[in-house]
């Protein structure tokens, strides 16, 4: 029989800023942080908030960073980011933190569109419908379309009766960017939403 132990905050245990070197490559960060989402133990909130301000300020160091790989080992720090704030946004459905759901805010103004996208995805996320002012102030001064339309994307995803972020993200399937149009395709797809097949086909 397998001896399990009970982890308690006073542990101060904390699984995702490792203290050995390699142990610290984006990619290890990248795998604990959906590890820890899919754990969804309230412990998890604050280590992931924590890897997040560590690799935001990475990223924003490095702001030219592209989100494409060939390896899983040559992973950037900016993908890690962002999955550390999606991570963070499952558990904090389940859980309430003002803190660790600040930092996910603060992320919307962050420096690299990718990072400001993925908090967006992050705040849809949480589920909460304070996310969604949070999200439209943002998509208020972006300019970048991926971004823009990761934000649409999750105002509808908290909120599916908003015709007007609908609308708007079906309009990015006809931006000029195939990356766009393919995130665009994959968020509709995601939200499922019954008359969007229509305009997919077009």
């Amino acid at each position: 029989k397998i001896q399990t132990q009970e982890i308690s905050p006073k542990d101060n245990y904390s699984p995702i800023n490792f203290a050995i070197p390699d142990n610290n490559k984006p990619v290890i960060k990248f795998l604990a942080a959906q590890a820890l989402a899919d754990i969804g133990h309230e412990l998890g909130i604050k280590p992931l908030a924590e890897a997040y301000k560590v690799l935001g300020e990475q990223v924003a160091k490095d702001k030219d960073q592209r989100i494409y790989y060939s390896e899983l080992e040559k992973l950037p720090a900016v993908v890690a980011a962002g999955e550390v704030l999606r991570s963070l946004g499952y558990l904090l459905d389940s859980f309430e933190d003002k803190e660790a759901f600040d930092v996910i805010v603060k992320a919307l103004d962050h420096e690299h569109y990718y990072i400001r996208a993925s908090a967006a995805e992050a705040l849809r996320n949480t589920n909460k419908d304070v996310a969604i002012a949070a999200i439209d102030g943002a998509l208020g001064k972006e300019k970048d379309d991926y971004a823009r339309t990761v934000m649409l994307g999750s105002v509808v995803g908290i909120k599916k009766t908003n015709t007007k972020h609908f609308f708007q993200l079906i309009d990015m399937l006809k931006n000029a960017s195939p990356t766009v149009r393919i995130k665009t395709s994959s968020m509709l797809g995601e939200l499922g939403i019954a008359n969007s097949e229509t305009y997919l086909r077009q």
